[in-house]
């Protein structure tokens, strides 16, 4: 019984560890996408993402994080990028369990964002608005 017990508190710590917050805007999950410190980080960065020199792993990291943030459902996270030829991938991770539901692409030239759940992101003001 005392091990039902424990294997019954680990397992809901790992299944409802999407409802908990972190302290990095960059990797929070937070139920209120519309919180304006979020946006404001939100905004900071995409201001200092340049396409004069292609999209850095950097850049791609943040500009995941933001389409994350939009489109993504809201229990979940996104990895972080990998190269992928002419594309840096993200895989975006759902629900309690954190099942992979695909990867966000980020062209490293253009810099369009696209993921199989959501829209294709061309102009990243939408990622904040």
């Amino acid at each position: 019984m005392r091990t039902l017990l424990i294997l019954a508190v680990a397992s809901a710590t790992v299944l409802f560890g999407c409802a908990t917050r972190s302290n990095n805007p960059a990797r929070a999950i937070l139920i209120d996408r519309r919180d304006p410190e979020r946006l404001a980080w939100i905004h900071k960065k995409l201001e200092m993402v340049s396409l004069a020199d292609g999209v850095s792993k950097a850049e791609a990291d943040d500009l995941a994080v933001c389409y994350w943030n939009r489109f993504c459902p809201i229990c979940g996270a996104v990895g972080s990028v990998s190269d992928a030829r002419d594309y840096w991938k993200a895989t975006v991770y759902a629900g309690f369990i954190a099942v992979p539901k695909g990867d966000i692409l980020i062209h490293k030239v253009t810099g369009c964002i696209s993921w199989s759940g959501g829209p294709t992101v061309t102009n990243w003001i939408q990622l904040w608005q």
